[in-house]
């Protein structure tokens, strides 16, 4: 039994060491990134990204190790410790009740318990026979033990959290603070085709909230025109490729439901679900900073419906993806469509209503007049058109459908993809360069932020300058 003799003559630390880390190995060098599933074969961009990452960091004299919650191993030669090796299940035996007051003194009950509660409300969302809180609370506890069995043991100088809120993550998000190591958010970016990289956040409380080239009303810096010219070309992408950030599904119906609404001679609103629970507009504790004015997509459809007949809406629905609604209501005005292409229900509607989802990016890209219900990045960015109260709900969406200043709307959504595209997305693909930065500017950037060298920010921004100049002579051949 090796992991038993090598924990028996080494020590907890000196048995994980030997048991997963490289040689060659040295704690303020390494970047851990917590992610799920990097085996899923039918979306390699993901894995493909982070290979590209590793090699952009080893030429900063970083090294990136993977914390893979996921049953199967990475495919290639990615550094992983596999969340599932029994090594963990050693250590808690060996450990026992001190390792679970070691994660309490990082992670207070009061958020252990929040935590479980969300991981409770995602399981009953889907639709299925909830999970006890018994066994929600045994998940979250073993996944914070060994979230914190890695983090002790490796010291990283830098912490990747993929996506902000399921259990890892938000017990990740904890421990780091608590622990005083540094992290940010990695996950797809808000465009098809992107990574974003965010110390702060995701969606409303990413620091790329609002993000614009300039206030309304001032023009932009004569250097970021190369910008502007970029967004264009990234819009026009979006729109004439059909592109999304899910895999589109070959389901269409949005004809039925405009000839639906033509037979009604209504307007057709197209209302796009959200993933309340890993979207942080559920638990309601939190939810305030998303969507201060409805509870859930349900609440939202809830109030559309109240409004539809005597506006004369007839609203299309569709759920998240990854959620089953337990009920829908039925209304006489009211086509929900389950498995329906996102793309193809945008196109037939005349306006697009949504919480926070990235579909609001879609439909702008596409020419849509769009309403946030709630708030993501483009809040504030005079793209969307936003509620200041539930009251407010039938003028708003009564004026985006009138399209009245939707030419003002589209060169504000301009200047936030440009934004967007000068300081907060990076390649997902790296064989599609519609984010123009590479996984290098990011593992710069990375660096900085690391505290390597004091150097780094300034060469960070060195570089990023001389891109810029280089892309403006490059795009219109590459293009």
């Amino acid at each position: 039994r090796p992991l038993d003799t090598a924990m028996a003559r080494l020590g907890v630390k000196g048995a994980f060491r030997q048991h997963f880390l490289p040689e060659g190995f040295q704690s303020d060098r390494t970047v851990l990134l917590v992610v799920h599933n990097l085996d899923a074969v039918d979306r390699p961009e993901k894995l493909n990204a982070l290979i590209a990452l590793r090699a952009a960091l080893a030429e900063q004299g970083l090294d990136l190790l993977v914390f893979h919650h996921c049953r199967n191993p990475i495919p290639g030669d990615l550094p992983e410790i596999n969340y599932f090796d029994p090594f963990f299940e050693l250590i808690q035996q060996v450990q026992g009740a001190a390792l679970a007051r070691q994660v309490r003194n990082h992670v207070p009950q009061e958020r252990m318990s929040a935590v479980t509660g969300a991981l409770y409300g995602f399981y009953a969302s889907l639709n299925f026979s909830p999970r006890s809180w018994k066994d929600c609370i045994e998940q979250v506890e073993d996944e914070a033990q060994r979230l914190f069995t890695v983090l002790d043991a490796v010291k990283p100088r830098y912490v990747l959290l993929w996506h902000q809120w399921n259990t890892v993550m938000e017990i990740g998000r904890s421990l780091c603070d608590s622990m005083n190591l540094p992290r940010a958010y990695l996950h797809e970016g808000m465009l098809p085709k992107t990574m974003t990289f965010d110390p702060q956040g995701m969606m409303a409380e990413a620091e790329s909230v609002g993000a614009r080239l300039s206030a309304p009303g001032v023009e932009p810096l004569p250097e970021d025109q190369v910008w502007l010219d970029r967004a264009d070309v990234v819009i026009a992408r979006i729109r004439d490729e059909a592109l999304d950030r899910k895999h589109a599904s070959a389901i269409r119906v949005g004809d039925v439901g405009r000839k639906l609404a033509e037979g009604l001679g209504a307007k057709l609103v197209f209302y796009a679900g959200i993933n309340d629970w890993h979207s942080g507009n559920l638990p309601e504790t939190g939810g305030k900073t998303h969507s201060p004015h409805y509870r859930d997509t349900m609440d939202g459809l809830q109030a559309l419906l109240e409004i539809a007949e005597q506006n004369d809406w007839l609203i299309l629905f569709k759920p998240h993806p990854n959620l089953y609604p337990a009920v829908i209501t039925s209304h006489p005005r009211l086509f929900t469509v389950r498995e329906g292409n996102t793309i193809d229900c945008i196109d037939v509607a005349d306006v697009v209503v949504t919480i926070l989802s990235s579909v609001s990016y879609i439909s702008m890209a596409r020419g849509k007049p769009t309403v946030l219900l709630g708030r993501n990045t483009l809040s504030g960015t005079g793209a969307v058109a936003e509620i200041s109260s539930r009251e407010a709900l039938g003028a708003v969406v009564t004026e985006a459908l009138s399209a009245q200043g939707f030419e003002q709307r589209a060169a504000a959504f301009r200047n936030h993809v440009a934004a967007l595209l000068k300081d907060h997305l990076y390649h997902y693909d790296p064989e599609d360069t519609l984010a123009t930065r590479g996984q290098s500017v990011l593992a710069q950037r990375l660096r900085a932020l690391a505290g390597v060298d004091a150097a780094a920010g300034a060469k960070h921004v060195m570089h990023r300058k001389a891109e810029a100049e280089a892309w403006a002579t490059t795009w219109e051949t590459a293009e």
